[in-house]
């Protein structure tokens, strides 16, 4: 029975249905035990010790004896770092979780996880008291605690009420660490909310993705446009994804043109509804744009070095060193970014799309007294120098908010 709870706890499956007798640990034993008549027999018995208060017992002392080997191999090492985090589950409970690094006697680096703990409510003072609980609960000496990891809320980065102002007054020795992977995530949140171009696109990959795979019809429609070639299935934004932008963003340009005809379609769908037909109107004209398509080329141009490094800095041997190595690597990768090589390749892209381009509407052209050519100037190529100007602007301010980030104590 033991080892049955075990095996569907590290599953993360869930235990018993609407009764003791209705669920996957019922039916595992039964299973476990359908060549042992003596044992099958005590497993249909009423009282067979399998109820939920003695299956909560046994998670109980797995829980325990868990906690107890983390400690007893954490014992060794003379620092200890934190990592700790709180969010809302689907019931509106806090639930604060904390992780334990350190260092065995073989240099090897650990990080285990603690638990998930119910604070009562989310102040950085309570959430310190949790911390110290926890410390005490489990043994664990909190003046060996030399490094502590949070995310940037007021809560637990504040420098008077937060939960690391908190700790550096109990441990003077102490160092605070943003999350590196969560300040490269505010970085590109807070370029795609200042540059236009960054957002409009984003918010093109999330609305196309939303109205096509919302309705089934729909989505076989659009599953029909490629014929017998192999089926781009889009991939809505996920904000708490850190590594997911870049796989959208090339989907929806691999697949550009059979997103055009699904819109299309269903533009002329009069069994549509008017609310959803206004919103496939504007992604249509939207889409017909050639600025549109060079936006989405932008955003993976930029994106996906941010997420190769997103990727390492999640890796369990990820370090503060190495996060700032990952820093300075990208930012010479977004200096990369900013040769005319890279966006007249774009540009070339966009021109041959066979899309509206900005020749055929009005445009605002360059002053004269900016102006070095004598002759004319053509709106396309006024337009084109803007984009690029646009471009470089992003990757500059990309570059300006790491090193904002990244500059920790």
């Amino acid at each position: 029975m033991f080892r049955s709870v075990l095996f569907l706890g590290k599953k993360g499956l869930a235990f018993r249905g609407d009764s003791t007798r209705d669920g996957i640990l019922y039916e595992l034993m039964l299973e476990r035990t359908y060549n042992l008549p003596r044992e099958r027999q005590w497993i249909e018995r009423r009282d067979n010790w399998l109820s939920d208060t003695i299956q909560n017992e046994i998670i109980q002392l797995y829980e325990c004896a868990i906690q107890r080997e983390i400690v007893s191999r954490a014992t060794s090492s003379p620092y200890y770092g934190l990592t700790a985090d709180g969010t809302t589950d689907s019931s509106t409970t806090e639930q604060f979780s904390l992780t334990l690094q350190y260092v065995d006697e073989n240099l090897d680096i650990n990080s285990d996880f603690l638990g998930f703990y119910n604070a009562p409510d989310s102040s950085g003072e309570t959430l310190f008291r949790c911390i110290k609980d926890v410390f005490l609960r489990l043994n664990i000496p909190i003046e060996r605690l030399h490094g502590y990891c949070f995310d940037g809320a007021s809560n637990m980065s504040g420098r008077f009420l937060g939960v690391q102002a908190f700790l550096r007054k109990l441990c003077p020795g102490s160092l605070f660490v943003h999350c590196a992977n969560h300040s490269l995530d505010l970085v590109l949140q807070e370029t795609a909310r200042e540059v236009g171009l960054i957002a409009d696109s984003v918010n093109f990959v999330q609305g196309v993705a939303v109205v096509i795979s919302e309705s089934a019809k729909r989505k076989e429609l659009y599953q029909s446009m490629f014929g017998c070639d192999e089926i781009i299935t889009l991939l809505a934004i996920c904000p708490t994804r850190w590594c997911i932008r870049t796989v959208a963003v090339k989907r929806v340009c691999s697949a550009y043109r059979e997103i055009i005809k699904t819109l299309q379609q269903l533009k002329e769908d009069k069994t549509v509804r008017g609310e959803t037909r206004a919103k496939i109107g504007g992604l249509l004209r939207q889409a017909m744009k050639a600025k549109t398509y060079y936006g989405l080329l932008c955003c993976e141009a930029i994106f996906e070095p941010c997420e190769s490094v997103a990727r390492s800095l999640q890796h369990t041997k990820a370090s503060a060193l190495g996060a700032l190595n990952c820093a300075e690597l990208l930012i010479m990768r977004m200096d990369a970014l900013r040769n005319d090589p890279v966006s007249d390749t774009m540009l070339q892209t966009v021109s041959t799309a066979g899309l509206e381009m900005p020749g055929e509407c009005r445009v605002a052209k360059t002053p004269g007294s900016f102006r070095h050519a004598a002759g004319p100037e053509e709106d396309a190529q006024v337009a084109q120098h803007t984009w690029r100007r646009e471009f470089y602007e992003t990757v500059d301010l990309v570059t300006a908010k790491i090193k904002r980030r990244f500059d920790q104590e």
